[in-house]
């Protein structure tokens, strides 16, 4: 019997073990490995707070490539959620703790309805190392015990945000600083009567606030990054697809600009939004990203990743217009520069900072400071046992951009020595420096997908590696 190893229980992890379960045709045995967040739901999907929402609507949100509507009727199918039940539900957005208790329930009926001839194994232990030889893999689980399997996906998921760099790093040791902002204690147990001092303005920001905001925070959140930029508001854009026409293979990152800014003229004079032209792009980046050079996405990455990220990531329109209000208050402020040094004092943390275009330091005085800069993508320094021995013995490496592993599209990792393995996969936020977009569900269940086919194919004839299909598949 064949052994699949899936390493992280969160959505990718589950979407690869439900994919394998209903794809498998002959004996398989899947080991699915789950560590500090609960089985199904992962980061992404743990809140128990319903103002946490998602970015994507309803009607994109299913489990299944083959089956869009999946998540929607779920949801009429529930008597708890009538008060969603609308002819608009499609283009809703859900809180996210619903959605993390669909996937729990897909995840649940799957086991509950296994082939005779599967096994799903979940192991609530973390795996702290592998050892590979003669194409069978060793997975050693923080006990010391051992696990033999034949392929191994890394869903590894998200990591906590890196701490920037100060004066003393011996900071981040303070109890007013909270490093992971995906945990409950970053918003509880504050003061009402001092401020809040946060290192990033994207969607992980807006969360946090949004937790503050429903604790009852009074005080004052300030919130900082180099360019002070948030999250665009989702409308119900029309792709304005006349610009497809134009994107044609091999064209350089000055040329494509180019493009970009002929259409916006178009787009602007048919009264439609700027952004109908991110709506056409977005389910071809990846393949956009993968034909141009090193050079161009360096110089993407520079000056235009930003940009494009708060077009990308976008909120839904009443979150937006609560952020703005905030702003309005001045209960939010916004700042664009950077962060020079955070000191703590008997009472407080001392905040120094730069704004942008200037030399003159500001100071602040805060009780606590929260990281919402984003996951840290660099696997070289990521503190994981498992990352740190994987990266230690040169079965992984980094991307060209340190933005997660290298790997072909398809999820082979390839190693130091830029071999390409076939026994060791990976898939999600691993893969954004290859495939830039890889973070949102429609692209995460391809992704699970391909890779869960490739992987059932595999064990029944000989294959070559992965062959990757093209994602033409409609995102936000």
């Amino acid at each position: 019997m064949k052994t699949i190893a899936i390493i992280g229980g969160g959505f990718c992890g589950t979407a690869i073990a439900v994919q394998l379960a209903r794809l498998a045709q002959k004996p398989l045995t899947i080991l699915l490995f789950n560590h500090e967040y609960p089985l199904a739901n992962g980061i992404a999907y743990s809140t128990d707070n319903m103002i946490h929402l998602l970015n994507v609507p309803a009607g994109r949100m299913s489990l299944f490539q083959d089956d869009p509507t999946h998540f929607v009727e779920w949801i009429l199918s529930k008597d708890e959620y009538k008060s969603f039940h609308s002819d608009d539900l499609p283009s809703q957005f859900m809180p996210r703790k619903i959605y993390g208790q669909y996937v729990k329930e897909v995840f649940q009926k799957t086991i509950s309805g296994l082939k005779p001839f599967v096994q799903l194994n979940i192991i609530n232990e973390e795996v702290t190392d592998i050892n590979i030889e003669n194409n069978k893999s060793e997975l050693v689980i923080e006990n010391g015990s051992n696990f033999i399997a034949d392929k191994i996906i890394l869903a590894t998921g998200n990591h906590k945000p890196a701490d920037l760099k100060i004066p003393d790093m011996e900071f981040y040791q303070s109890k007013k600083y909270f490093g992971n902002p995906w945990s409950k204690m970053s918003v509880e147990n504050f003061e009402n009567g001092k401020d809040i001092f946060m290192i990033g303005t994207s969607l992980t920001m807006v969360d946090t606030v949004l937790s503050l905001c429903d604790a009852n925070f009074k005080g004052k959140i300030y919130a900082l990054s180099t360019k002070g930029l948030l999250p665009l508001p989702y409308y119900n854009y029309h792709p304005y697809l006349k610009i497809l026409d134009d994107i044609i293979p091999g064209l350089s990152l000055n040329e494509l600009f180019s493009i970009y800014k002929k259409h916006i003229k178009s787009v602007l004079e048919k009264g439609w939004h700027i952004d109908d032209l991110t709506t056409a792009l977005r389910p071809h980046s990846q393949r956009i990203w993968q034909e141009l050079n090193y050079a161009d996405k360096k110089k993407f990455l520079v000056h235009l990743s930003h940009y494009w990220a708060i077009a990308r990531h976008r909120l839904p329109l009443h979150i937006h217009s609560f952020i703005q209000k905030l702003i309005r208050l001045n209960k939010l402020e916004i700042i664009a520069g950077k962060l020079i040094d955070l000191k703590e004092t008997a009472d407080s943390v001392s905040v120094v900072y730069k704004k942008r275009k200037s030399e003159t330091a500001n100071l602040l005085q805060v009780q606590r400071v929260i990281n919402c800069t984003g996951p840290l993508s660099d696997i070289s320094k990521i503190n994981q046992p498992l990352i740190k021995n994987l990266y230690r013995k040169k079965y992984i490496a980094a991307d060209d951009f340190q933005m997660g592993m290298n790997a072909t599209p398809g999820g082979n990792i390839i190693d130091a020595e830029g071999k390409i393995s076939d026994t060791v996969f990976t898939i999600g936020t691993n893969l954004r420096g290859i495939l830039w977009e890889s973070t949102a569900v429609p692209e995460l269940r391809f992704q699970a997908q391909q890779l869960s086919s490739y992987l059932i194919m595999e064990f029944e004839k000989e294959t070559t590696p992965f062959p990757v299909e093209k994602n033409n598949i409609s995102l936000k």
